[in-house]
């Protein structure tokens, strides 16, 4: 019987140098990796600081914007009109404030009605291009049809009659009618009524006049357009309603300088 003599196996040892040499680059990777997970962790920190600077700023800007506004309001609504000079001293410091909002925070949620109250005391200063061109500047950077675009263009018709543009301001009483949620299409009828009226269009203004008896029986002006049918041989068509309410609010109603012939 042969016996085979097994060889026992030579167990090769790492030579030193290339022990050291792998070491070498672990410590070259780990390094690179360290290096570049400081670089991320500082460009978060960099991105947080900016996003915190920019925050702080347009935080800043809204409350500069919102205390300038709020004193170009009290100006303007609070003017004595039994003094026409301090009246209008008022209204142009309000023009001051109300233009700093726009020039120097044109982004802040104050701008839109600071925009709209610039068109306002520059009507009552009488300088209703400047008010035209307030409004339309005011449409094209807020196109949105919202409850404000309806007052914008409200006060943008009264602009217009006062200067003796019947069809334009009658084309954006219209514009009004189309908009939803527009507080004052009651309003929008009864001057249409009127301008039809002075344009001897007595059908269309009777027209005008009953859509707003029709569609908006508590409105303020309810009686006014009543009366106007009778007047145009329609008979009485509207039916009294009990404590009528305003669908515009008193500060957006035309100012005596702006109200329609």
């Amino acid at each position: 019987m042969a016996f085979k003599i097994k060889t026992a196996r030579t167990i090769s040892v790492p030579d030193e140098r290339h022990v050291m040499e792998s070491m070498a680059r672990m410590r070259r990777d780990m390094g690179v990796h360290a290096k570049a997970l400081w670089v991320l962790i500082g460009s978060v920190i960099t991105v947080a600081i900016v996003a915190g600077g920019i925050y702080f700023v347009n935080a800043q800007a809204e409350q500069t914007a919102k205390g300038s506004f709020q004193q170009a309001t009290q100006l303007y609504m609070n003017r004595p009109l039994s003094d026409t000079d301090a009246a209008l001293s008022h209204v142009r410091q309000s023009v001051e404030l109300l233009r700093s909002v726009l020039e120097d925070h044109p982004k802040t949620s104050s701008a839109p009605p600071a925009m709209h109250l610039l068109g306002n005391a520059l009507a009552v200063l009488g300088d209703h291009e400047g008010a035209i061109a307030t409004y339309q500047k005011f449409l094209e950077e807020y196109p949105s049809s919202g409850p404000l675009s309806a007052l914008v263009r409200q006060r943008l018709a009264y602009a217009h009659l006062n200067q003796g543009d019947f069809q334009r301001a009658e084309r954006v009483f219209e514009t009004i009618l189309t908009i939803d949620k527009a507080p004052n299409k009651d309003l929008a009828l009864l001057e249409l009524g009127s301008l039809g009226e002075q344009q001897n269009q007595s059908e269309s203004a009777m027209s005008r006049y009953q859509e707003l008896i029709k569609g908006y029986p508590h409105s303020i002006y309810l009686s006014e357009a009543s009366s106007k049918v009778s007047l145009l041989g329609g008979g009485s068509s509207a039916v009294e309603s009990p404590l009528p309410t305003s669908t515009v609010v008193e500060s957006d109603l035309p100012d005596e300088s702006t109200a329609s012939p």
